[in-house]
């Protein structure tokens, strides 16, 4: 079943001392765009959050949130500088000396000088935040998925109404063209008629004349390609996968189809029920730029 691109989850997942909240937001786009505000401190996991959303969500502009709340999830590890923190040392008691400073240098002074404590997060802490990270990723995922799903049942319905109206128009078109050539024939020869009753009609002038208009207004290749679409696109409306490029293509065959069948028909009847279904295309092609 066809899925649209507009949905939304949130979900969050505790773990011991806090807990990780995820929120996806997604709304029409021609291809995958993924966009994301996290904590700096897990930034080194963006490439393999996007591309985890993109094995999950096929089309659209992604905007993830992703905030960590309580204790951090990484364990940070401190290094202390010894070199560095007796080189400060010596620098402060000769500076104190030089400008007779009573006071004497503490502890309290020498940490606060850069480089002499660091922190850091171990390298095998990056599985252990993504496995905090996942449970909350996967959840609002799920969300987002179930709210894509049955805005796409919405949109199923709508479509599959128009496409069968379609389907009906153009039964309507099949059924009406045989008569087309026919009743330019008797519209020809009322005309005839009405010019001078003294001419005689040549009967063989007039069945070329018919003959080359029915050649020339001939839509039965059009009409089995404007099924063949039809029948097509209703497949693609029931297929599980991405179908959304190709709805669109689709669409743009049967409009392309429909335009030569009410140019070549040059009936007022066939126009008439060329034009119902280009408006049920141009509703079609509005809905297909929706669905993922």
């Amino acid at each position: 079943m066809i899925r649209s691109m507009t949905g939304f989850g949130k979900a969050e997942h505790k773990y011991a001392g806090g807990k990780v909240v995820a929120e996806i937001k997604a709304v029409n786009h021609r291809f995958y765009e993924f966009s994301s505000r996290t904590s700096s401190s897990i930034v080194f996991l963006d490439d393999k959050i996007r591309n985890y959303i993109n094995a999950r969500v096929k089309r659209g502009k992604i905007n993830l949130n992703i905030t960590i709340e309580g204790n951090h999830i990484l364990d940070r590890h401190l290094t202390v500088n010894k070199a560095i923190a007796k080189k400060y040392y010596a620098a402060l008691n000769e500076l104190k000396k030089e400008l007779k400073i009573k006071n004497n240098v503490s502890l309290e002074h020498l940490v606060s000088m850069p480089d002499v404590i660091t922190s850091h997060s171990a390298e095998a802490d990056t599985e252990k935040t993504w496995l905090c990270i996942k449970p909350a990723l996967d959840k609002a995922l799920d969300n987002l998925i179930d709210t894509r799903q049955k805005e796409g049942a919405q949109l199923y319905k709508d479509l599959i109404k128009r496409v069968k109206m379609i389907d009906d128009l153009t039964d309507e078109i099949k059924t009406h063209a045989p008569e087309v050539a026919k009743n330019y024939k008797a519209i020809l020869e009322s005309k005839i008629k009405q010019i001078s009753s003294s001419l005689k009609l040549d009967e063989g002038r007039l069945e070329l004349e018919v003959a080359m208009f029915a050649k020339n207004c001939d839509i039965t290749e059009e009409i089995i390609r404007l099924k063949a679409h039809i029948k097509s696109f209703q497949n693609l409306l029931a297929s599980p996968g991405e179908a959304g490029r190709q709805l669109d293509f689709i669409s743009q065959e049967l409009f392309r189809e429909i335009n030569t069948i009410s140019a070549k028909a040059q009936d007022i009847k066939i126009s008439r029920i060329a034009i119902s279904v280009k408006e049920q295309i141009e509703k079609i092609r509005e809905q297909v730029q929706n669905i993922e």
